[in-house]
């Protein structure tokens, strides 16, 4: 839907229609992370792609976060609705990744931010 660039950032609108049903959802690419919200009518979500590459990563979660260290560093997802096991592991050519279902009512909001331990 739009795109806009800031000094140090980058936004991005994207609107998701089937049927009668609209989902937004905001993306803000910054040096602080990256932020997504999520918004429609009822219960909205997002999948989380926990990496478990070649080499053997930590993953942790909780009911509103995600991360996963490895080699001193670590990967966070925070949001402000639920946080679920989504019961499956994908791959492709970067290794596997163990998906998380982030989910709220409304309106959705993930942070995600990759820091030194």
């Amino acid at each position: 839907v739009s795109m806009t660039e800031e000094k140090e950032a980058a936004s991005a609108v994207f609107k998701c229609t089937a049927g009668e049903e609209t989902v937004l959802m905001s993306i803000r690419v910054s040096s602080d992370g990256v932020a997504l919200t999520i918004s429609g009518k009822g219960a909205v979500g997002c999948l989380i792609p926990a990496f478990d590459g070649e080499t053997k990563t930590d993953i942790t979660a909780d009911d509103r976060t995600v991360t996963v260290s490895y080699q001193g560093w670590e990967c966070v997802y925070a949001t402000d609705g639920a946080v679920a096991d989504a019961g499956f592991t994908s791959g492709n050519r970067n290794g596997y990744y163990r998906a998380f279902l982030a989910t709220g009512e409304g309106t959705l909001y993930v942070r995600i931010e990759i820091r030194k331990k």
